[in-house]
C-alpha cells in the first residue's frame, strides 16, 4: 500500500511538470505574439475588439501572461520537487494551487458580471461561463485534497 501512495505522488508529478509546461508555453506565446503585433506607440497594446467589461483583460493582458508564465515555472520546479519527494514540492504545491483556484473563483464573479453588463449575454452564456470555469478549478481542488492527506503528509520529512 505504501509503494501505491508512491507511485500515485511520482505519477502526479509528472502531470505536474507537464501540465505546467502547458501553462509556461501557452502564456510565453500568448505575450510573444501581443508583443510582436502590438503597436509600441499605442497605449493600449491589444486592439480594442472586445465586448464591454472585458477591458481589464485586454488591457493587462501581458502583465497576467507574465504572472502565469512564473506560476508555471514554479509549478515546474515544484513538481520536480515532488518527484524526488520533498516537503518544500508539496508544500509549493498546495500555495500555488490555492492562488490559481483563487484566481479562477474571482475571474468566475468578474466574467459574470461583465456578462451582466453586456445585453448579448443570457442565461445560457452565464451557465456556460459557470461551468467552464468550475472544470478549471476541480483538478487544483482534487491536488490541495489529495496533497493534505495525512497518509500523504507522512512520505515528506
Amino acid at each position: 500500500m505504501e509503494n501505491d501512495y508512491l507511485k500515485t505522488i511520482k505519477t502526479i508529478s509528472i502531470i505536474v511538470i507537464v501540465f505546467s509546461c502547458f501553462i509556461v508555453f501557452g502564456n510565453g506565446m500568448g505575450a510573444m505574439v501581443i508583443l510582436l503585433i502590438s503597436d509600441p506607440n499605442a497605449t493600449n497594446p491589444i486592439p480594442d475588439q472586445h465586448p464591454e467589461g472585458f477591458s481589464f483583460l485586454r488591457s493587462h493582458y501581458l502583465q497576467l501572461c507574465f504572472i502565469m508564465l512564473s506560476i508555471g515555472i514554479v509549478n515546474i520546479i515544484s513538481g520536480f520537487g515532488l518527484r524526488k519527494v520533498k516537503n518544500w514540492g508539496r508544500l509549493s504545491l498546495i500555495v500555488t494551487s490555492l492562488i490559481i483556484s483563487l484566481s479562477i473563483i474571482i475571474m468566475t464573479f468578474f466574467f459574470i458580471t461583465s456578462a451582466f453588463k453586456n445585453e448579448k449575454f443570457g442565461f445560457a452564456e452565464i451557465l456556460m461561463i459557470i461551468l467552464s470555469l468550475s472544470i478549471f478549478l476541480l483538478p487544483f481542488i482534487l491536488l490541495i485534497r489529495f496533497l493534505t492527506k495525512a497518509n500523504i503528509k507522512n512520505f515528506f520529512n
